[in-house]
């Protein structure tokens, strides 16, 4: 097979690390910045602590903040608006993956005509035009979007998520600074570390799957099952915080190459359905679907369970990967992770699952997973995660 890599991102980490702000915008010839923040930013003080970054500079500065969980068209066509409106030149992402792929949509639409449904991947118009500068600024570590080359949006008309992907969506530049994880709700850390998790696990064990994805991802699944527990326990943990960063940095490197399959698949038919966290429904499906697709990459499941604590001498390999599950289980348990999609809502209704399984079938991901699966394997799966 073969395969490419490249990071065009420029990294930037450690505690403080905001305050480098103002010079990677000069950098970027930033003369007018639209500053695209999640509502909790103003709340803790933080937008206002990056907009006095940013005019320090001389640089104008408009804020955004109607960011939603998940966001939709409708959101992301008013951001757009207020971005032509005031003429921005560079875009800054200030919170979690909502806030990222919001700014990262205004971007698309600030060169490219249209709505951005028009752009969605597989079955709307590539992106041919340059894009506006993107500088993010990650506040929680789960989605790894600033390490990405997609953006994901939802369409609640017909109740469906869709990504927009292309070679200039990934940003110029990120932050990784884990001051901001004083603020955070435990439950937060929780369910995005869980995202996370979920793309390290499912991109190590994706038919998609590279050497180099392979060491970025199992090395994320190591940080996170060490560093995840310790945050919700003290979101003013700097190491837990700092590391966990750096792991929802690696698993978004590694997805974006090596790809995801039936977690995000199913996840995004249940977000599209029910507005669902996305890190929630992918910490609660996850145990599920590993235990489906277990028997497809027993090896590499052996070696998720290592990399997560577990010591597998003595067992078989069935054994020692089933541990991999098991390892998922125990830290669901431990950080309060819903155990089954029917406490988020979700019944066993025939006609429901079956719509719920074609959305997932919809998304393309089930061609990457290492147990292929049916409409009628995948009904089964969301009946078992109930």
């Amino acid at each position: 097979m073969i395969a490419e890599f490249q990071i065009p991102t420029k990294i930037i980490s450690g505690s403080g690390s905001t305050a480098k702000l103002g010079g990677e915008l000069r950098l970027l010839g930033a003369t007018n910045v639209l500053l695209v923040a999640d509502p909790a930013m103003e709340t803790i003080g933080l937008q206002d602590k990056v907009v006095k970054l940013i005019e320090a500079e001389n640089i104008k500065v408009t804020v955004f903040n109607e960011i939603e969980p998940d966001p939709t068209v409708q959101v992301v066509q008013r951001a757009s608006e207020v971005q032509k409106t005031v003429k921005a030149d560079v875009l800054v992402a200030l919170g979690g993956g909502s806030a990222i792929d919001t700014a990262k949509a205004i971007s698309v639409l600030a060169t490219h005509p249209g709505k951005i449904q028009d752009y969605a991947a597989g079955v709307g118009s590539a992106l041919v035009n340059p894009l506006l500068p993107l500088v993010a600024i990650p506040t929680t570590a789960g989605t790894g979007s600033e390490a990405t080359s997609m953006m994901v949006v939802i369409d609640m008309e017909t109740k469906t998520k869709f990504a927009v992907r292309g070679a200039d969506v990934y940003p110029n530049v990120a932050i990784l600074d884990p001051d901001p994880f004083f603020n955070l709700p435990p439950f937060v850390i929780a369910y995005t570390g869980l995202d996370a998790l979920t793309h390290a696990i499912e991109t190590y064990t994706s038919n998609k799957a590279t050497e180099i994805t392979d060491a970025f991802a199992l090395r994320a699944i190591s940080l996170i099952g060490q560093y995840l527990p310790a945050l919700v326990a003290d979101p003013g943990n700097l190491e837990a915080a700092d590391k966990m960063l750096f792991a929802a940095n690696l698993a978004g490197t590694a997805f974006d190459r090596g790809k995801l399959h039936l977690v995000h698949g199913m996840s995004h038919a249940l977000g599209g359905y029910f507005r669902i966290a996305h890190g929630i429904a992918n910490g609660t499906l996850l145990p599920f679907v590993m235990q489906y697709t277990l028997i497809g990459k027993l090896e590499k499941y052996r070696n998720v369970a290592i990399a997560m604590g577990k010591n597998v001498n003595g067992m078989d390999l069935y054994e020692a990967a089933q541990q991999a599950v098991v390892a998922v289980k125990e830290l669901n348990a431990n950080v309060r992770i819903p155990s089954g999609i029917g406490e988020l809502g979700v019944a066993d209704d025939e006609a429901l699952l079956e719509a719920l399984a074609n959305k997932t079938v919809a998304t393309g991901l089930v061609n990457n997973t290492p147990r292929k699966a049916s409409i009628k394997d995948l009904v089964g799966i969301f009946r078992s995660a109930l």
